[in-house]
């Protein structure tokens, strides 16, 4: 559920932006009602060490493990008034975080806070709290009681109508089955992608190609189609956010610079390659895109590219355009989600395939920009390349985003025991 869009918003017939007080005002006065997917509050919980933890961390949880939707504090319960005492700041809000940290499992991620103030009088405000629904569902809240150390006590919630109830023993088991089809869901897909992308790069040469694709966690089943027009602008500004990650290495998708405002049209995707049209072939690092239209993405590159062909049959791996395509994948995807309106966590896979099918081996070396390669001693060639998966967060920050491009490039590159030169930040 997205602060964006909301029960309230379908009931007022708002479209996709922020809600004001007033809006919420409105919704009262209108008579609108708890569902599963909304829920009036009188004030927010002040005792979170105690009960008023217990009873926060039960209605996310309950959210998250059903539809997601939207709490709000301030309305009271004859819904004859709207705001409360503004006395909501910045400290509160983090602990309400940390609550969520240490007392769900696993942790609710992507739950968004915003405080409403009255613009007639600042003294009267509403909290928004919004919950997405979860593919790690179910969730749990750990301890009672405010003591969280008691981990073996842990209950799940749910919302049955306009109440969060415990779930029962068969509502947990069907959660959780839900959430490893999820899991096996986006392997399936992501697999298929990389398998079909592939296909274009198969060939005769010992040459080593890095796919990597994405995939939203929560699908849309009848999404919008992207514009033709919108592909150059994402891929212009991905290329730009990949330089955050890996500023000293070259451009890797750049290399699609002039023909990406031309793609070529697939089935539920936009296709942009320098070498599988003839008419868009060209010099340059070997690239191929996929930018579907369900906000999934595929990138398939040949990382071997500008490196001498070497005597043995050895796909050899440039270890800095691995850095550089890492960090330019995860920012298309994170682009191309976030303007086609998607709001869903990604799940990420890459991983090495040599062009001619052969399982191995590879080599990683770095190169510098006078095309000087240099082979430590101290590597090991890789037999078999495996998948790595990383995710980002349905809201997501540079750090988060940053995170997830070290996970990825240090997935792939520690295979070879390199220690990838992408920033490690703090999640």
């Amino acid at each position: 559920m997205s602060l964006l869009q909301s029960r309230i918003h379908r009931h007022l017939k708002l479209p996709a932006r922020e809600l004001t007080f007033d809006d919420v005002e409105r919704a009262v006065a209108d008579g609108l009602t708890e569902e599963r997917d909304l829920d009036w509050k009188t004030t927010p919980p002040k005792d979170l060490r105690g009960e008023g933890g217990d009873e926060f961390a039960k209605d996310v949880t309950a959210m998250a493990n059903t539809t997601g939707g939207l709490l709000v504090y301030g309305v009271s319960e004859q819904q004859q008034r709207v705001g409360f005492a503004n006395d909501v700041d910045d400290t509160m809000l983090r602990t309400f975080e940390q609550l969520l940290l240490y007392r769900t499992a696993p942790h609710v991620r992507d739950v968004a806070f915003r405080r409403l103030v009255n613009a007639d009088d600042s003294d009267r405000s509403v909290l928004l709290v919004s919950v997405p629904k979860s593919v790690d569902a179910p969730h749990v809240v750990v301890g009672v009681g405010g003591q969280p150390k008691l981990k073996g006590v842990m209950r799940g919630w749910e919302r049955r109508g306009s109440d969060s109830v415990a779930m029962d023993e068969p509502a947990m088991a069907l959660a959780y089955r839900r959430r490893f089809d999820a899991y096996s869901s986006i392997d399936t897909r992501a697999a298929g992608l990389r398998d079909f992308a592939f296909e274009h790069c198969a060939g005769p040469s010992a040459t080593a190609w890095l796919l990597v694709a994405a995939v939203p966690a929560r699908p849309v089943a009848a999404p919008p189609r992207t514009e033709r027009s919108a592909v150059a602008g994402r891929l212009s500004k991905a290329v730009a956010g990949g330089r955050k990650g890996a500023p000293n290495e070259p451009e890797t998708l750049g290399t699609l610079h002039t023909i990406w405002d031309n793609p070529r049209a697939g089935y539920g995707r936009w296709v942009v390659s320098n070498f599988v049209a003839p008419q868009d072939a060209g010099s340059g690092r070997p690239a191929y895109v996929e930018l579907h239209h369900d906000g999934a993405v595929v990138v398939a590159v040949d990382v071997s590219w500008g490196l001498t062909a070497p005597s043995e049959p050895v796909a050899l791996v440039d270890i800095g355009a691995v850095e550089r395509l890492t960090s330019e994948v995860v920012f298309l995807a994170h682009i191309h989600g976030t303007e086609a309106g998607f709001d869903s966590a990604i799940g990420f896979s890459a991983q090495l395939c040599r062009a001619d099918e052969k399982p191995g081996p590879f080599e990683a070396v770095r190169s510098t920009l006078l095309r000087t390669e240099h082979r430590d001693g101290w590597t090991r060639r890789v037999r078999r390349a495996q998948v790595v998966r990383s995710e980002a967060a349905a809201v997501r920050t540079e750090a988060e985003l940053a995170a997830t491009v070290h996970d990825l490039g240090d997935g792939v590159l520690s295979q070879f025991g390199v220690m990838t030169e992408l920033a490690r930040p703090v999640r």
